[in-house]
């Protein structure tokens, strides 16, 4: 469902209805995943330019 929300533009009140949830429960998933994926992607950038040991 998160997935969905971020790809349709992050309309959480229309997903949460979808979804027979309530918009704010939608609102903190979403925050959190977004929050999560904004952590990850320094990591694999660090890992890409570390020179490999052979």
């Amino acid at each position: 469902m998160v997935q969905a929300v971020i790809d349709s533009g992050g309309n959480c009140a229309q997903a949460a209805r979808a979804f027979v949830l309530v918009p704010e429960t939608v609102r903190t998933w979403v925050r959190a995943a977004e929050k999560k994926r904004q952590e990850i992607r320094p990591r694999r950038a660090m890992r890409s330019t570390v020179p490999s040991v052979r």
